[in-house]
């Protein structure tokens, strides 16, 4: 199984950003949430300062979702897939004597960050929804563990493409800076 890209860098090449953490649809739920944390200064290197010290590890954003499956009747089983997305992204608010260059440079590397992260969750509601489509297909009637153990083995590739096409992408996209997300 392979997941393309290509639709997802185009997310982030166009002025607008879709927010996949939205989207409907059948058979997931989606919870998402995004937390920030705080850098100051008045100018460009104060804060890209503040982004090197106080980022999520290597890089000023992340993203991080996780893909919980579950049946509740072995005859005729209802499945339910749980998509959890998290985004964490910087959070500044200009002191009043700032330059409005600034202001607009930060604007449009938050806006550029926030769609590149939000490319990141497209993955994982593309794996939520191939996941549910797929244990949908799973034969019924069977003992419970046979099921499990069936959900196990059509769920395990669907995330490792996931995963791999996330490598990908940060490659194609430089984690988000080939589409703006780089600050100064």
């Amino acid at each position: 199984m392979h997941l393309h890209t290509a639709a997802v860098t185009q997310l982030c090449t166009h002025q607008h950003c879709v927010d996949p953490t939205r989207a409907s649809v059948p058979g997931v739920t989606v919870v998402a949430t995004t937390g920030t944390y705080e850098v100051y200064g008045r100018t460009a290197a104060a804060l890209r300062e503040q982004l090197d010290a106080k980022g999520p590890g290597a890089y000023d954003a992340k993203t991080r979702w996780d893909i919980a499956w579950s049946f509740d009747d072995c005859d005729s089983p209802s499945w339910q897939v749980k998509l959890t997305v998290h985004l964490t992204l910087p959070k500044w608010v200009p002191p009043a004597d700032v330059s409005a260059g600034l202001v607009r440079k930060w604007t449009r590397y938050l806006a550029a960050l926030r769609c590149h992260e939000l490319g990141h969750a497209g993955f994982g509601l593309t794996a939520a929804s191939q996941t549910h489509k797929a244990l949908s297909a799973i034969v019924m009637g069977r003992c419970c563990q046979s099921i499990a153990l069936e959900g196990r083995a059509v769920f395990e590739p669907i995330l490792a493409a996931a995963r791999a096409a996330e490598v990908r992408f940060d490659a194609q996209t430089d984690h988000g800076q080939r589409a703006g997300a780089t600050f100064p």
